[in-house]
């Protein structure tokens, strides 16, 4: 019912095929897995990692975790993710990593993201805490970065109630990962309460991943499912007789994108949030900032 049993490694191994990635290791959620991944990396003290400013608190206080500087980059009007053309300019000799988030459901232009990191040779971690499933050029998000991560919450695509993974192809930041989350146990060794550097207990339970493996297999269906819903929720919008005043976030070229949640934009108007919230509640729609 712990840590240990055969769900823990059938999630993991499932998730990997899932993705077409090495290695998945699971964590007790999001946040926990955002601070692995930046330890495993080696983010430290007075470093700084660029991050996209539309985005839950998470990643930062993951980078202030580690003593770290988040540096802010605006997002694209138009995307609401974060805006390539913009990184460049705010690389300094500080900078050691990007943190990109795919916001509700929707990928990143990790092509452009990617060149810029390799051309000044920094470490790349996709947040796709709300994005499973959802590819650029049919390859997954979560795959393009040295690290990446994923939140099993009970909002998210699947879930465990509570719960998250890090997943990579580099063996190396694997087994610093499941070493770490492990309060540093040895991983290969034997358990003689020897710990050679401060870990944590990030461990998920082998009951919150048996959930997780009943979810995987229906992340289609939960996937057309969503899709299909913000549709009915677009579409509503659109027809109102204030229509003109309501935008959604545009897919990058060549992408898939889940709609983990369903967003609208209100602008070029006085009509005030607040009163439009009470008056599609009244329509039985509930909604919130």
């Amino acid at each position: 019912i712990s840590s240990a049993g055969k769900y823990v490694n059938l999630f993991e191994e499932n998730f990997s095929k899932y993705l077409d990635i090495n290695h998945t290791i699971t964590v007790s959620n999001g946040t926990t897995a955002l601070h692995l991944a930046l330890v495993a990396l080696g983010i430290t003290k007075d470093d700084e990692v660029i991050i996209s400013n539309h985005n839950g608190a998470y990643g930062s206080f993951a980078i202030e975790y580690v003593g770290a500087k988040p540096v802010f980059i605006e997002s694209k009007k138009k995307t609401w993710n974060i805006d390539p053309s913009l990184i460049e300019d705010r690389i300094t000799k500080k900078t050691k990593a990007i943190m990109i988030v795919h916001i509700y459901g929707y990928a990143c232009d990790m092509n452009a993201i990617m060149k810029i990191a390799k051309k000044h040779n920094l470490k790349v971690i996709e947040d796709a805490a709300e994005s499973h499933g959802a590819s650029i050029n049919g390859k997954k998000c979560g795959t393009f970065g040295d690290i990446s991560i994923f939140s099993f919450y009970a909002n998210k695509i699947i879930t465990s109630g509570e719960g998250g993974a890090v997943v990579t192809n580099s063996q190396e930041l694997a087994q610093k990962c499941r070493y770490y989350k492990n309060l540093c146990f040895k991983i290969n060794g034997p358990r003689d309460f020897q710990h050679l550097n401060i870990g944590y207990n990030y461990r998920l339970s082998n009951l919150h991943a048996a959930i997780l493996c009943a979810q995987l297999e229906k992340i289609d269906y939960y996937i057309q499912k969503r899709n299909s819903n913000f549709n009915i929720f677009k579409n509503y919008f659109l027809s109102s007789n204030i229509s003109k005043y309501f935008s959604f976030p545009e897919p990058e070229p060549n992408s898939f994108n889940v709609a983990w949640v369903n967003v609208i934009k209100l602008g070029n108007t006085n009509l005030q949030i607040n009163d439009l919230m009470k008056e599609i509640n009244k329509k039985g729609v509930d909604s919130r900032n």
